[in-house]
């Protein structure tokens, strides 16, 4: 039953990850924040569940082989929180730099195609009637909460690390490796209709295709006038001679 829970709980980390490669593209969209909402609750779950399975084993009763058994779950787990948490604080950074709901928020274009999903369907995402307004806010209301579920986390690694060390599993801490909160998710503490951060971002990395443009524009009629300018020259030294 463990090895289940813990084959489940990477399968739904992997497909978080998966996911979260995709947001801030042209394929992000309500639909892929909603199952990434999904996916990571899904995780967490499974998590806890084979944190209690683990927790429940007598290791005082269990052979030799068995106990290292257990320490091996143990360091699967922990590695398992270890990746959830990081995509998370991927997740709550990307979607901090790219709002959906800001009219300035240019996604990248990488050629996919909007997030469909064949297999779940969310009605509420279809009601039309909810402002800009509400939108952001609910969208600031997500980002707090994932940033608690990032912190609920990261004090259940260090609970899971010390029942491994108590089993006999050697774990390396990786908590000490990750980046704080407050750098990650600055403008997550109060919602004033909008993140500076975040609006001051966009509104740079918006300036790129206008620069783009521009340059190319330029450069189009310099070419024009090179050519105008030699077609007009053969034609004179043909009147000429």
């Amino acid at each position: 039953m463990r090895k289940v829970l813990l084959r489940e709980l990477n399968r739904e980390v992997s497909s978080c990850h998966l996911l979260a490669l995709t947001l801030g593209g042209s394929g992000d969209c309500e639909k892929l924040r909603q199952e990434l909402k999904r996916c990571r609750r899904k995780a967490q779950e499974l998590g806890k569940a084979t944190k209690g399975k683990l927790q429940n084993c007598n290791c005082s009763k269990l052979s030799e082989m068995n106990k290292k058994e257990v320490a091996r779950l143990w360091c699967l787990l922990y590695c398992c929180f270890h990746v959830l948490a990081t995509e998370m604080r991927r997740i709550l950074l990307l979607q901090q730099r790219f709002a959906l709901y800001k009219p300035s928020s240019n996604l990248i274009n990488t050629g996919l195609p909007e997030y469909e999903s064949s297999l779940r369907i969310f009605p509420y995402l279809n009601h039309t009637d909810v402002s800009i307004g509400d939108k952001m806010l609910l969208d600031w209301t997500e980002r707090g909460q994932l940033q608690r579920e990032i912190h609920e986390i990261e004090c259940t690694m260090v609970d899971v690390k010390a029942l491994a060390d108590s089993s006999g599993a050697d774990i390396v801490d990786y908590h000490h490796g990750l980046l704080d909160l407050e750098d990650d998710a600055e403008g997550c503490g109060s919602y004033q209709g909008g993140d500076s951060e975040t609006s001051s971002f966009v509104e740079d990395s918006s300036m790129t295709p206008q620069h783009r443009q521009c340059v190319c524009g330029v450069m189009v009629v310099a070419i024009s006038v090179f050519v105008l300018a030699a077609v007009l020259g053969v034609c004179i030294a043909f009147i000429s001679g």
